[in-house]
């Protein structure tokens, strides 16, 4: 039954890796599934806490010392990976960007974003936009002209 637990656990990381942009809840998943393996193959809870932590953690070094290093140099993306893909593209308001209500979308390279406006100006719906930053969950645009 503790498998379930652990499902439960991947599914939470899941839906927290997609709503950002910072790829570290990928290695709690990881860690997650790992320790439903040993759930189901009778490993005790011990066990199954023991290894979320040490592959989770193990995976997370891995990550920040090796694989960040090489997608970054001197602060500089080489790599764009996530949600940095959409930097410096051009895309369309598709609901009016409104800083006082902190209302707005955006749709960039077929998706839609939540958005606000650089400057914080009012940009009204079908305006031609660049992405200049990622705020979180939310791109940061200016109009484009």
């Amino acid at each position: 039954m503790a498998w379930l637990y652990w499902l439960i656990a991947i599914i939470f990381f899941t839906i927290a890796e997609a709503l950002t942009v910072s790829m570290i809840s990928v290695w709690f998943i990881v860690g997650s599934l790992v320790a439903m393996f040993v759930s189901l193959f009778g490993g005790t809870v011990t066990w199954q806490i023991i290894s979320f932590i040490v592959i989770s953690t193990i995976g997370l070094i891995i990550y920040l010392v090796w694989i960040k290093q090489r997608l970054t140099r001197n602060d500089k993306i080489i790599e764009r990976t996530n949600a940095d893909r959409i930097l410096e593209q051009e895309g369309i308001v598709i609901q009016t960007i409104n800083p006082i209500e902190n209302t707005g979308l955006i749709k960039v390279k077929g998706q839609t974003w939540s958005a606000n406006s650089y400057e914080e100006q009012i940009i009204e719906k079908d305006t031609i936009i660049i992405v200049k930053e990622i705020k979180g969950v939310r791109a940061i645009v200016i109009p484009k002209n």
